[in-house]
This record gives C-alpha cells, structure tokens and sequence, in this order.
C-alpha cells in the first residue's frame, strides 16, 4: 500500500523494489485458533474455545477440576466433559440421588434394600 510515496504494510517488506512481503502468520501452526501478527518478525496464536498452548495443540482437560460428584466418573472431551454416574446417582455432575423407592412402593411395610454388586 503506498501512502504519501512511502510503502507500508501490515507485514515486514524487503527487496530493493519492496516486492517482497513476509507474514509471520503464513508458516505458523496454529492447530486450533487464528494466528495474529504482534510486530513484523512475530505472531501469536489465538486458541479456539478447549484449546491451549503456544501453537493451540494442547486440549484442556475440563476433568482437572474434579466436577462430577458422588464417585462419577469424569470423560473429557473438546471444550465439555460428561460425567458417568454411580448407580443410585443422576445428574450433569452426578449431583443428585435418585430416590428408588419413589417408583417401586413397597408395600406391606416392606423396605427396598439396594446392594451393589461389583
């Protein structure tokens, strides 16, 4: 771009005759984000949502935080993780006990008893 006989540009110019234009963004390796240009010689990359890392490549690992309760089991995956419940527990997180007897009444004062069996 020529501006008051000056040639600038976002990107670093070389050449006698300015012709040739280097993108520090074009040999970056952003896996999973968008490169942007800081100064001429230098990018940085800009992770999508999950991702981290100089070069976005690392996946976070939303099971760090330990969210599902109650022993579930923690599944990571892209940007969300799902929680494998215990019998007897339901929920996003494992959060709340099912309550058995509720949809099969005992009756004659009988008590339901749950065993689990490994």
């Amino acid at each position: 771009m020529k501006i008051d006989g000056i040639l600038k540009s976002k990107f670093f110019i070389l050449g006698n005759y300015c012709e040739i234009e280097l993108d520090p963004c074009m040999n970056s390796s952003c896996l999973h984000g968008k490169c942007e240009v800081l100064t001429p010689l230098i990018w940085s990359c800009q992770c999508e949502s999950g991702w981290n890392g100089i070069e976005c490549k690392e996946n976070i690992n939303e099971c760090l935080s330990n969210p599902c309760l109650n022993a579930g089991k923690c599944i990571d995956d892209i940007n969300k993780y799902h929680c494998e419940c215990l019998t007897g527990f339901i929920g996003e997180n494992c959060q709340t006990e099912m309550n058995l007897c509720s949809s099969i009444p005992c009756q004659n004062n009988g008590k339901l008893i749950i065993l689990n069996i490994s």
